[in-house]
């Protein structure tokens, strides 16, 4: 049967991170899906950008549809008993290569003697191996919170109380933990991007991924703070993530569908006629 073929792009990343796919096979099914796709969709206007400047000829057949985020409608967990009352600041996701975790441990490791005596670093991601822990040369003291494998509620929770959510990556797809974190009245600090412009806006504090020097100080700043405008940015946070929602994704995504059927449909009929 004949049917339309819809491909979802979600980033350009393995391209910009080779290392990620070493023998390029991951990047050439991709490359071939775009190809054959008569309909794309993009999940944000900078990767829809991209993907234009690889293929000029996708332009005529693509839409961009955000991502979105319900996490303001789950129940939160209580917080461990380790953070209450202790301010800390958050990194969600996995650590490795474009993650850019490197640049906050190095910028977290700078202000050791600086910061109160009872901040902390808290990750929630994966499980961290022997060798990472000794590469990071992790510290068992408390200080540094490893947080593996959480639930929704957890995460909304670690959000909340959370002094300030730091996104360091160097290239995304969309971001979506910015989006979590600012729907959870969370400060925003992330990489200057082009896409973390388009999702965050005016709504978040930005820095250069390769900055540890400007990392550090955006980090003190949230531990003592000392952000600026801090309540107006996390309620502009707040409505701005209230515009990013599934239903709204699920609806335009649908349309495609729709959209495509009927052309197909209408298409063959106009065939059948002209026989």
């Amino acid at each position: 049967v004949n049917r339309p073929l819809v491909v979802t792009v979600l980033d350009f990343v393995h391209e910009a991170f080779g290392s990620l796919d070493p023998s390029g096979k991951h990047i050439a099914i991709k490359h071939d899906a775009i190809r054959a796709a008569d309909h794309l969709i993009c999940i944000s206007q900078s990767t829809h950008d991209e993907m234009c400047e690889r293929f000029p000829e996708a332009r005529g057949r693509s839409s961009v549809i955000p991502l979105g985020t319900s996490l303001a409608d789950v129940t939160p967990e209580p917080l461990p008993a380790s953070l209450v009352g202790k301010p800390y600041v958050l990194f969600v996701g996995r650590r490795n290569s474009y993650k850019n975790f490197a640049v906050v441990w190095q910028a977290w490791k700078q202000l050791r003697g600086r910061l109160p005596q009872d901040a902390k670093l808290v990750l929630a991601g994966p499980p961290m191996k022997r060798r990472e822990a000794t590469e990071l040369n992790w510290r068992d003291d408390g200080s540094e919170v490893l947080m593996p494998n959480v639930s929704d509620g957890m995460l909304r929770t670690l959000y909340t109380h959370s002094q300030g959510f730091l996104f360091p990556s160097k290239a995304e797809g969309f971001g979506l933990p910015s989006l979590e974190a600012m729907s959870a009245g969370t400060p925003v600090m992330v990489s200057d991007l082009p896409v973390m412009r388009e999702v965050v806006g005016d709504s978040g504090y930005y820095f250069d991924p390769n900055d540890t020097e400007m990392v550090a100080s955006m980090i003190l700043s949230a531990m003592t703070d000392d952000l600026p405008d801090k309540q107006a940015m996390i309620q502009r946070g707040r409505e701005r993530a209230a515009a990013f929602n599934w239903q709204t994704t699920a609806n335009r995504t649908a349309d495609v569908y729709r959209q495509l059927t009927e052309n197909r449909t209408g298409r063959r009929s106009r065939e059948r006629c002209t026989a």
